[in-house]
């Protein structure tokens, strides 16, 4: 079982990676945590990463996220 610090990690990094305001598919968080069984980790990437929007960390843009203007240093 992959924690909800994980999660919130890869997203954060997968952000980075990507760049500010470059939206990803929560899909390539989940398969990057666990090639196999991404399907399964969905729901509990979905519920992270509402988290993290309402904090204030991501951006909902359609399907994909991304990361927010404005939030170089995460917690």
């Amino acid at each position: 079982m992959i924690a909800a610090d994980q999660i919130k990690s890869a997203i954060l990094a997968m952000g980075k990676r990507k760049g500010l305001n470059s939206p990803f598919p929560l899909s390539d968080v989940a398969k990057e945590l666990d090639p196999v069984n991404w399907e399964e980790l969905m729901e509990p990437v979905n519920l992270v990463a509402e988290v993290l929007i309402m904090q204030g960390y991501i951006k909902k843009e359609g399907d994909f996220i991304a990361l927010m203007v404005g939030k170089e240093k995460y917690p």
